[in-house]
């Protein structure tokens, strides 16, 4: 059971404009944890280190789920931050 909400920020993933990318991070904070979980992941296919301070308070999150996903996604970014330092954030201005 995913809901329409969590299933709408799934397919934003590939949306880099700053507008997606401000809705999925306020998504982080949903009363949803799907949703949570759903605006992660799609922040984290981003490819953009700089999301990373988001993610932290999230690692904090209630649900275990959200937790698995902010921390993976974390570790993603740190791993393309370290291996392409001082890149450009692919967010569209």
């Amino acid at each position: 059971g995913v809901s329409g909400r969590a299933t709408a920020a799934l397919l934003l993933g590939k949306e880099r404009d700053a507008d997606t990318v401000i809705a999925l991070k306020d998504a982080l904070y949903d009363k949803d944890w799907r949703v949570r979980a759903a605006a992660v992941h799609s922040l984290a296919l981003g490819n953009d280190p700089a999301i990373k301070k988001d993610l932290e308070p999230i690692l904090e999150d209630t649900r275990p789920e959200v937790r698995l996903r902010a921390a993976a996604a974390w570790k993603r970014l740190a791993v393309i931050e370290q291996h392409v330092p001082g890149t450009e954030s692919p967010v569209k201005r």
